[in-house]
């Protein structure tokens, strides 16, 4: 049996995985990550930082850059969503891998990835679909799946 083409549909705080065996059958449901500070404004974000900063500080004898805290969270994310497909990669469960997200958590997630899965990279789509309904999103991945 051919091994499935996986999909990714993700944004900074959502991302379901499926597993695509062939344009006759339905998607199927791998996974589902969430991210909840995906969604939490940066002054809130800012406000957990701060309170840790003031203990860090004291220890702290160099200078990292500033990162935004909402970068932060998509960063974070970003590595959990990579690590999940390189686990899969890995095992060989999958002969390919299709990105639907976000921006800017597209750029967050490609510069994740490592070779093994950007190698298995078929396509990559700037958009969110992580709102859509499962048979709404079969028919979107199938369309973009065609070849031209």
């Amino acid at each position: 049996m051919k091994k499935p083409v996986w999909i990714v549909v993700a944004n900074a705080s959502l991302a379901r995985c499926f597993e695509h065996s062939s344009f006759t059958e339905p998607l199927g449901a791998l996974a589902t990550l969430e991210h909840p500070e995906g969604r939490l404004h940066a002054r809130d974000l800012e406000g957990d930082l701060l309170a840790h900063t003031h203990k860090d500080d004291a220890r702290r004898n160099s200078f990292a850059p500033r990162t935004a805290p909402k970068q932060r969270e998509r960063e974070q994310f970003a590595r959990q969503v990579a690590k999940f497909l390189a686990e899969g990669v890995e095992a060989h469960r999958c002969r390919g891998v299709v990105v639907f997200a976000s921006n800017p958590f597209l750029g967050e997630l490609q510069a994740q990835l490592g070779d093994g899965v950007r190698h298995l990279l078929l396509a990559i789509h700037a958009l969110d679909l992580t709102a859509l309904p499962v048979n709404e999103l079969d028919q979107r991945v199938k369309r973009a799946l065609q070849p031209a």
